[in-house]
């Protein structure tokens, strides 16, 4: 921090707010009052309206060095989530360490996604709704980035981080987003966006058919009860959590390469009531692959339903990437490879190699990135329905295939 902070005599809370956003912003940070205000609270183990009572009360003492110290660690852009230990994500609390990536408000419409056409697929399975909680809980929703997820999770390439995120209510906002309509049969990448069609919560643009005759499908036999979740690259579980929580009756397992990352994922399950998680420590899909290599399954229950946000920074701009996510988020769960698309290339070919495929795949990505992921899926022939589904920002984020 470029100045150090001078205690006046019997300085308020409000003094000491406004005088900390003025140094935070002087040493380049977002929304530096919404920053000063979120460290205070922490601080001072207030709530928001608590801290509005309490403007005009003199600054304790005792909390002076803690409040200087966490500032200093602000100003050289630690991301604000890491310093308090938390993140909100679809109304519930996540710890997060930077062992995993910050989740982020556009994950949000990924798991809205999922929950709709899951819901269509298995009715009865999602009888046991969970709290229907929605983003933003009791206080402010954090974002450092432009998306969501621990480990396995990733900033979009060269998109800005959005700092701070008070009090938004996001699914509000999902129904802000627009998306664009591509008729069957065509090149997803060389189509213009056409008039929007409402998909899942969120707009989303179809990308045409994959020739598959749903009517003349039989159906397995475990698709009629309780489908069986994956979450790939699971970070701090923000994803795998939410979806076991909002669905008590949905059987979900979530992977990561990192164990550090499913020690985080562990204690968020628990916090959250979703204890009967199964986590799996391993590359993408391998630790899903059944002997032989036919399907994907856990514990013998063939996988339904294929979710993740894996990393997708191509490799070239990470340099470029805002000093919050360059500097202190893992790069385990950003870089993903030369052009940012190898996570999905590898799993793709992995499932062209199975006899049975999930019927929903779901995946998170980074800028100009869908409509290319989007056409591979489509030569795989797995899928009648494909949709890319645009986030708050008017970017194309999602994919999710559906095979009905």
């Amino acid at each position: 921090m470029s100045e150090a902070i001078e205690w006046g005599q019997g300085e308020t809370l409000f003094i000491a707010v406004q005088t900390a956003a003025r140094l935070l912003e002087a040493s380049g940070v977002e929304e530096a009052r919404s920053n000063a205000e979120l460290l205070l609270l922490h601080v001072l183990q207030l709530d928001r309206s608590a801290l509005l009572f309490a403007w005009h009360d003199p600054f304790p003492q005792d909390k002076r060095a803690e409040w200087a110290e966490l500032l200093q660690r602000k100003a050289a852009g630690e991301p604000i989530q890491y310093m308090i230990g938390s993140q909100w994500f679809f109304g519930r609390e996540f710890h997060v360490s930077p062992s995993v990536l910050i989740p982020r408000p556009e994950t949000e419409l990924l798991v809205e996604a999922v929950l709709a056409a899951a819901d269509e697929l298995w009715p009865q399975a999602g009888a046991g709704v969970g709290s229907g909680a929605v983003a933003g809980g009791t206080g402010a929703s954090v974002g450092s980035g432009a998306v969501a997820g621990g480990t396995g999770a990733s900033v979009g390439s060269g998109e800005k981080a959005d700092g701070i995120r008070a009090g938004s209510n996001n699914r509000e906002r999902a129904n802000e987003a627009a998306g664009a309509d591509v008729p069957d049969g065509a090149s997803v990448e060389d189509k213009a966006a056409g008039e929007a069609t409402v998909s899942h919560g969120a707009e989303a643009s179809e990308i045409g058919g994959a020739g598959v005759d749903a009517a003349s499908e039989d159906k397995p036999a475990h698709a009629l009860s309780v489908p069986m979740i994956a979450d790939i690259g699971t970070g701090s579980g923000a994803i795998a959590v939410t979806l076991a929580a909002e669905r008590h009756g949905w059987q979900v397992c979530a992977s990561d390469l990192s164990e550090d990352a499913l020690e985080v994922a562990r204690g968020n399950a628990a916090r959250h009531g979703a204890g009967r998680i199964a986590f799996l420590q391993g590359d993408l899909l391998a630790p899903l692959l059944g002997e032989p290599a036919q399907r994907l399954e856990h514990a013998g229950v063939p996988v339904d339903v294929l979710v993740s946000n894996p990393p997708y920074i191509p490799a070239a701009d990470m340099e470029g990437l805002q000093r919050e996510v360059r500097d202190f988020e893992p790069h385990l769960a950003l870089v993903g490879g030369t052009d940012g698309l190898d996570p999905y290339r590898s799993m793709l070919q992995t499932l062209a190699r199975l006899e049975e495929r999930p019927r929903i795949v779901a995946f998170e990505l980074g800028i100009h990135q869908p409509r290319v992921v989007a056409d591979m899926m489509k030569q795989l022939g797995c899928w009648d329905d494909i949709r890319i589904i645009t986030d708050y920002g008017g970017i194309e984020r999602h994919i999710i295939a559906v095979r009905r």
